[in-house]
């Protein structure tokens, strides 16, 4: 019932929100998870408008290749939480005046947030640092829709694709058990976990099933017109 046409129009801003999370360390020679402010990251902030035919924003969609894992440690780890990008999404939609932004996770690969950029450590995730980092991207968006946006002429067009990848080898019935006894975690991970994930594999094997070596994972393009592509994987 509240259909109306809309206008597409494509805009694309930098961020500063990502920071790399892979730090070589030349003491151990191993790799260290810290920041790294001199590691790739993708600080490209695209985003696209729907404007109404009065020429106002009916719709944001943007995206920050930056992982939304600010919420963390031991007394946190089963918050559910939209982390930044829910503090991003609820300024844009005071900004327009109505609740119509939307959030889509880049390709952030090895990039977190980082409040400050260049700090020696990721936030602790507590509920002012999260405010802040959603902040700077609404911040950011709202500074480039001022800015020259690209008209984009609708031409609807959705492709998508059965992909298969390789997994690491399964371990033997015994390494399980051992797994479940001592389960070997790091500080970004935790025992009990580790200890159920081992506990299914096991049963698995005990009830006479094979594990996997791939996983099916789907890659969907959908073109709202020429030149404006939403590229998505599947996260498995």
């Amino acid at each position: 019932s509240s259909l109306e046409p809309v206008s597409i129009h494509a805009g694309e801003t930098t961020t500063k929100l990502p920071v790399n999370r892979r730090l070589p360390n030349p003491e151990s020679g191993q790799i260290d998870f810290a920041p790294n402010p001199h590691g790739s990251i993708y600080p490209s902030l695209p985003f696209v408008v729907f404007n109404n035919s009065a020429g106002k924003p009916l719709c944001i969609l943007f995206s920050v290749s930056a992982h939304p894992s600010n919420i963390k440690g031991v007394d946190r780890s089963f918050y559910i939480s939209a982390d930044y990008p829910g503090v991003a999404v609820r300024l844009l939609d005071k900004h327009i005046g109505r609740k119509g932004a939307l959030f889509l996770q880049g390709a952030a690969g090895c990039a977190k947030c980082t409040v400050v950029p260049g700090r020696d450590k990721f936030p602790s995730g507590t509920d002012e640092e999260v405010e802040t980092a959603g902040k700077m991207v609404a911040d950011e968006v709202c500074a480039a829709l001022d800015g020259k946006l690209q008209f984009v002429e609708p031409s609807l067009l959705n492709c998508s694709v059965e992909l298969s990848f390789p997994l690491l080898p399964p371990l033997k019935a015994e390494d399980y058990r051992k797994v479940i006894e001592q389960p070997d975690t790091h500080a970004e991970s935790m025992p009990e976990v580790k200890r159920v994930w081992a506990e299914d594999m096991l049963s698995c094997l005990n009830g006479g099933f094979s594990l996997s070596t791939t996983i099916p994972m789907t890659a969907q393009g959908i073109r709202l017109g020429e030149g404006f592509w939403v590229v998505a994987i599947q996260a498995g």
